[in-house]
């Protein structure tokens, strides 16, 4: 009985702190272990070869173009630098998984939410250790036709309580048609940017400039604008919403009765109107739901992500949630309209 202990050499030479049982090698030779007893009586192992590969050169990826804007048939090209021969394979990978059956020396990637990504391509060379190309990232999206629509809700998103003429400077809070959306694997991204007299409102000074509601608390002109995809594509801004003083419609100097009471009555019903869909996303059909006091016929338009009209309905108020929508619809991402008079919400959902 007693202590064993051993003693890693490479090409003869004693590795330092080499002394347990198991070793990493992390350099070409001829490793050999050496075993002590406690008699001081010392065996060596045979030698194991380690010989180190010459690394394959590493092809160059290029491409046509890396980012995409507009509708799902645009595609851009990769390319390798070196093609598959006798000897040598290609194997594209997006995001490091390799893409099935993609093999050759170029890779079309159409414009569609899937295909964003980093691309590579793998080289392996009978010979050599495999090489891997540089990274490219492609991004994609498909902007709306239509813009966004700018209203006057409360923080929560309902009809607002703003008196117009309040002696203090009041907080109004200005809404977007359409709402900002988290990318996922499957739904792409949307983002808002907000713009007073033009210029945007800079997210890391003014909280929630780029969520679906913000609050102003200063006169200007007030736009937004809706950017798609990881490409983050451009849609039409806005027309602009002008906050004159401390009300919406610019009545704050106003001593005339009659004309303050019909301002605040065209406010009322600015401020009482909102739609929404339901649910979403949906499997079988959606429906809308608005608050308005208005009795005017209602118009609902749905539009798929290239901007195709695939149903239009004409409803009244009372008959507007028994209107199925998209029931008839491939699963995918959809714009619907709903117009009342001067009113218009743009409401993104999703088939699934």
């Amino acid at each position: 009985a007693g202590t064993t202990s051993l003693q890693w050499f490479l090409n003869g030479t004693a590795i330092t702190g080499a002394t347990t049982q198991n070793y990493t090698a992390t350099a070409a030779g001829t490793y050999t272990v050496q075993v002590t007893n406690a008699a001081g009586c010392s065996v060596m192992s045979a030698g194991f070869v380690i010989t180190q590969g010459t690394v394959a050169t590493a092809p160059v990826v290029t491409a046509t173009a890396t980012s995409m804007c507009g509708a799902a048939t645009l595609s851009t090209t990769l390319t390798s630098s070196i093609a598959p021969v006798t000897g040598t394979t290609l194997q594209w990978q997006k995001d490091g998984v390799n893409i099935a059956s993609a093999t050759t020396q170029t890779r079309v990637v159409t414009n569609t939410h899937a295909n964003s990504g980093s691309y590579r391509v793998v080289l392996t060379q009978t010979g050599f250790c495999p090489a891997t190309s540089n990274e490219v990232a492609i991004t994609t999206g498909t902007a709306a036709t239509a813009a966004p629509t700018v209203t006057t809700v409360t923080s929560a998103g309902a009809a607002s309580t703003i008196t117009v003429l309040s002696t203090t400077t009041p907080t109004i809070y200005l809404k977007s048609s359409i709402a900002p959306v988290t990318a996922t694997s499957t739904v792409a991204p949307i983002v808002l940017k907000w713009y007073k007299n033009g210029v945007e409102i800079n997210p890391t000074t003014n909280q929630g400039s780029t969520n679906q509601t913000i609050a102003v608390t200063t006169a200007g002109s007030y736009t937004v604008q809706a950017f798609y995809g990881t490409a983050q594509c451009a849609g039409p801004v806005s027309a602009a919403k002008v906050i004159t003083g401390t009300s919406p419609l610019g009545i704050m100097g106003n001593t005339d009765v009659v004309d303050r009471a019909d301002a605040q009555d065209r406010l009322d019903v600015e401020l009482t109107w909102d739609a929404a869909a339901m649910p979403n996303p949906y499997n079988e059909y959606v429906t809308v739901s608005l608050s308005t006091e208005s009795t005017s016929p209602v118009t609902i338009t749905m539009v798929d992500a290239m901007g195709k009209e695939v149903s239009r309905k004409q409803t009244t108020v009372e008959g507007i949630e028994s209107v199925q929508l998209g029931d008839q619809l491939t699963p995918g991402v959809y714009m619907i309209t709903v117009r009342q008079d001067e009113n218009v919400e743009m409401i993104r959902v999703i088939k699934q």
